[in-house]
């Protein structure tokens, strides 16, 4: 039986990677999509951002950010929640407020209580 993979499928993967904590596994799956020809969308962002959040890896966090805005991946509410989030978390502030007024300033983006809740911490 021939089974396609698509990005839903990867995303799925990849989501229950970071649920159960599996890291690794789960930026093994975010890198080995290109290479396969699956394309990457918002939901595959969230969930490595949201991985990598985990970790505390906010550097990291924001060279993901820049290669999806690269790649003409469109933000979404959660993206910007989990980047206020993470770092204000890391203590950097300034960089939180940077993400905050990104999400103002988007005239696309849904502007919700869960932004400006990760804003308040």
């Amino acid at each position: 039986e021939n089974i396609t993979t698509d990005t839903g499928v990867y995303n799925a993967l990849l989501s229950a990677a970071v649920s159960a904590a599996r890291y690794r596994e789960a930026s093994h799956v975010f890198e080995q999509m290109p290479q396969k020809g699956i394309s990457r969308n918002v939901t595959t962002y969230n969930a490595i951002l949201t991985s990598l959040g985990r970790q505390r890896r906010v550097r990291d966090m924001e060279l993901v950010h820049k290669d999806m805005r690269k790649s003409c991946v469109e933000p979404n509410e959660t993206t910007i929640s989990v980047l206020i989030t993470a770092n204000g978390n890391a203590g950097n502030c300034y960089r939180a407020f940077e993400h905050l007024e990104e999400a103002c300033d988007c005239r696309w983006l849904k502007k919700s209580a869960i932004i400006f809740n990760s804003a308040l911490g």
